[in-house]
């Protein structure tokens, strides 16, 4: 069907406002994600929350488990939320689908990690053995993998944003960004291996993870931010334009 400029426009602005609605959702998912955590850890009677996971909360057992599993499930698609806004500011190369894909995916990870509940809290070391010896269920498989697949998309966005906005300066902050992203995940890594403090680990970052994906977020709403009023032109008749001088508003 041919459209004329003018439905091309609004189709354009009707776009625009739903790219920025979905990031909005994105962010209010974060906030939603850390209340329920935090919600669910005050009800849940002998929780620690600084040796013990977050997804712990939503693992068979706990009580109110349907909070935890809730806040996972809104943040996760407000991860994958970020993907059309990126499809729409970043330059159309492959990068871009690129990096809106691992949003996705990351998103959906986290969504699966909330729903595929573990039979019990894995930071405690009775969980783990059981867990190693391959006794648990195959939900508690899907739990941990689901939890790996999510680690691996998320480090990956910033360096398939850096492909996709280089060479410009944001696409360097992106390298960097990532760089930093790694260093944390190895820590995270080494710290989970000594024990004691799983909770505490888990909870920074998962910090990290809803920052990393407030400023996506914020950057697409200031790509799509409405362009500001221009006065209206200055009255000017054709041979007055050559004239040597003119006085008015104009731009």
């Amino acid at each position: 069907m041919y459209c004329t400029p003018y439905t091309e426009f609004w189709k354009g602005q009707e776009l625009k406002h739903s790219v920025r609605s979905l990031a909005w959702f994105a962010i209010a998912a974060q906030l939603v994600f850390i209340a329920s955590w935090l919600l669910a850890e005050t009800l849940q009677p002998g929780y620690s929350g600084t040796a013990s996971g977050v997804s712990a909360l939503g693992a068979d057992g706990a009580r109110d488990a349907w909070i935890a599993m809730t806040g996972f499930v809104v943040f996760g698609l407000g991860v994958a939320a970020l993907a059309p806004g990126l499809r729409f500011v970043l330059p159309r190369r492959r990068a871009a689908a690129v990096a809106a894909a691992f949003f996705v995916l990351a998103g959906l990870s986290i969504v699966v990690v909330g729903l595929a509940r573990a039979d019990c809290n894995l930071s405690n070391a009775a969980c783990q053995a059981r867990f190693d010896a391959g006794q648990l269920s195959w939900q508690t498989d899907v739990h941990v993998w689901a939890g790996l697949v999510m680690r691996v998309a998320l480090i990956l966005t910033p360096f398939a944003l850096a492909r996709a906005l280089w060479p410009s300066p944001a696409g360097a902050l992106a390298i960097l960004s990532g760089a930093v992203g790694a260093a944390i995940g190895a820590a995270a890594l080494i710290l989970y291996s000594s024990g004691g403090a799983d909770g505490l680990v888990e909870r920074f970052e998962l910090v990290v993870v809803n920052l990393w994906a407030l400023i996506v977020a914020v950057g697409i709403l200031y790509e799509t931010r409405s362009a500001p009023r221009l006065s209206a032109p200055a009255a000017l008749r054709p041979r007055d334009f050559f004239g040597s001088a003119w006085s008015g508003e104009g731009i």
